[in-house]
């Protein structure tokens, strides 16, 4: 094998009209073909954490482009979310060049937008020991703590409605399909006291007396 190869990237592919980006073992993917393949009818995850080889009956997509290479599965994690539109192709090969790009700060409202920064695929890859270590993980993965003290499930007593968003759509159904305990009702209530004491967390806001 290479001495340059990395074990893992973070890569953006095209799943029918939808772009999608995540951290995937390097040898899903194939630059020379232009492809990412992903396993079909068998645990993800598990095929994730074991680098599993690709085979034939494995689904292939478009592969857009690989953001970063590197031996360390946190450094791609942790690697700017973006989708392409918003990088240019000179910032695509800066970023290429330099491993990591600043990271741009992001806002309650990119997320509730049609067009989600975070993806399925990317918060099962967050994992957790259960569905609420993975749903905690999650949460802090994608909103601040200040963020958070603004929000409940429902929007009640002038906070935002968390619960209507696309993220929390995104967060449910991912840790439903990664945690077979899981039901939707857990999930809400879960996700309903992490928010709840998000003000008194380090970064919250807290109500005033």
């Amino acid at each position: 094998m290479d001495k340059n190869f990395k074990k893992w990237s973070r890569a953006v592919w095209r799943e029918a009209d939808q772009e999608e980006e995540g951290v995937v073992p390097s040898i899903w993917n194939s630059v020379s073909e232009d492809v990412v393949m992903w396993p079909r009818g068998i645990n993800a995850i598990r095929a994730m954490k074991e680098l599993r080889h690709p085979d034939k009956k494995w689904e292939c997509f478009e592969l857009i482009k690989v953001k970063i290479t590197s031996d360390s599965r946190t450094e791609c994690d942790e690697f700017d979310i973006t989708t392409t539109a918003e990088v240019s192709d000179e910032e695509s090969e800066n970023e290429l060049e330099m491993g990591k790009r600043i990271q741009k700060k992001k806002t309650y409202d990119e997320f509730v937008t049609g067009t989600c920064l975070i993806n399925k695929k990317y918060i099962m890859q967050i994992g957790g020991k259960d569905y609420k270590e993975h749903l905690n993980k999650a949460m802090q993965r994608c909103l601040t703590n200040k963020l958070m003290s603004v929000m409940n499930m429902k929007g009640k007593k002038n906070k935002e409605a968390f619960g209507d968003s696309n993220l929390f759509k995104i967060i449910r159904d991912a840790v439903l399909a990664c945690h077979t305990e899981a039901t939707e009702t857990k999930v809400i209530e879960q996700c309903s006291n992490y928010l709840k004491y998000a003000p008194w967390r380090e970064g919250g806001v807290k109500p005033k007396e």
